[in-house]
C-alpha cells in the first residue's frame, strides 16, 4: 500500500512538472522562473455570479510558472485540484452554501521543479442581494427626509454585513456602515459625505456579507450595485476594482 502511495505521488509529480513546463512558456521566454516561489498571499473572492451560480477567486501574483489549486465544499470536501498559470479560478457554486480555497506557487528553478507551502485557506460565499419588489422592477432602496433605507436578503453563511455608498458605479465608495448581527438585513443610513440624503441625487449602494474564518476576516467582495436616483432603484454589474 505504501508502494502504492509514492507511486501515485511520482506520477501526479511527474504529471505536474509537465504541466508547469507547458504553462511556463505562456508566461515567460522559458519554464525557469526568476525567483523561488514563496507562499501565495491575498487569497480572496473577487466575484460571486448569483445567477449563473460561479464564483471567482483570485490572488497576489508571482513571477512563477503556475500556481495549484485545491477547491472544497463547506465540510473541507475537496471538489477541484489543478494547476492554472494565471493568478485566479472559478468554480460552479451553490447560492447557499460557502466554500474554501487554497493556492500555492510552483516554478522551475534551476531545472528543477520548486513549489512553496500552500496559502492561507479563503472562505467563499454569496453576496447579498437587495430584496427586489414589483416583480423585480425595483429594489428595497428608498431615500425618505434626508436618509436611505435598505433591505436585503440574508446570508445564511455571513457573520455580519459592511455598507458601501458612491455616486459612481465603478469607483469611490464608502463604508458607511458596519452590522455584526448576522440575523439583520435592513438598515439606515443617516449621512453620506458629511451631507444627508437627497431623492434627485445619483448613489450606488451594495452590500458586502463577512464572515471569520481562522482569525482572519472574508468578504463576498462585490459585482452587483445598486442605483438609485429620483425614487428609481436599478440592479447593475460593477466594473472596478477588486
Amino acid at each position: 500500500m505504501k508502494s502504492r502511495n509514492i507511486f501515485r505521488k511520482t506520477v501526479y509529480l511527474m504529471a505536474l512538472f509537465s504541466l508547469v513546463l507547458l504553462f511556463g512558456n505562456s508566461m515567460s521566454a522559458n519554464a525557469e522562473t526568476k525567483a523561488e516561489p514563496v507562499k501565495v498571499t491575498g487569497v480572496k473572492q473577487a466575484r460571486w455570479f448569483t445567477n449563473t451560480g460561479r464564483v471567482l477567486a483570485v490572488w497576489d501574483k508571482q513571477n512563477v510558472s503556475g500556481y495549484e489549486y485545491v477547491f472544497m465544499d463547506q465540510n473541507g470536501k475537496e471538489l477541484s485540484k489543478g494547476f492554472t498559470a494565471k493568478n485566479y479560478y472559478e468554480h460552479n457554486v451553490n447560492n447557499a452554501n460557502y466554500y474554501f480555497i487554497k493556492v500555492r506557487a510552483i516554478g522551475v528553478v534551476n531545472g528543477k521543479m520548486a513549489s512553496a507551502d500552500y496559502s492561507d485557506t479563503a472562505c467563499l460565499f454569496a453576496q447579498p442581494m437587495m430584496i427586489s419588489v414589483n416583480y423585480g422592477d425595483s429594489y428595497k432602496v428608498s431615500v425618505k427626509n434626508g436618509k436611505m433605507y435598505l433591505k436585503w436578503k440574508r446570508t445564511k453563511t455571513a457573520s455580519g454585513y459592511r455598507i458601501y455608498i458612491s455616486n459612481k458605479r465603478d469607483s469611490g465608495y464608502k463604508l458607511v456602515k458596519t452590522i455584526k448581527n448576522r440575523k439583520k438585513n435592513d438598515a439606515v443610513i443617516t449621512r453620506f459625505k458629511h451631507k444627508s440624503f437627497k431623492t434627485n441625487k445619483k448613489y450606488y449602494v451594495y452590500v458586502q456579507a463577512i464572515r471569520k474564518y481562522q482569525g482572519r476576516t472574508y468578504t463576498s467582495g462585490v459585482n452587483y450595485v445598486w442605483k438609485y436616483k429620483n425614487g428609481k432603484v436599478k440592479q447593475t454589474n460593477y466594473y472596478g476594482k477588486y
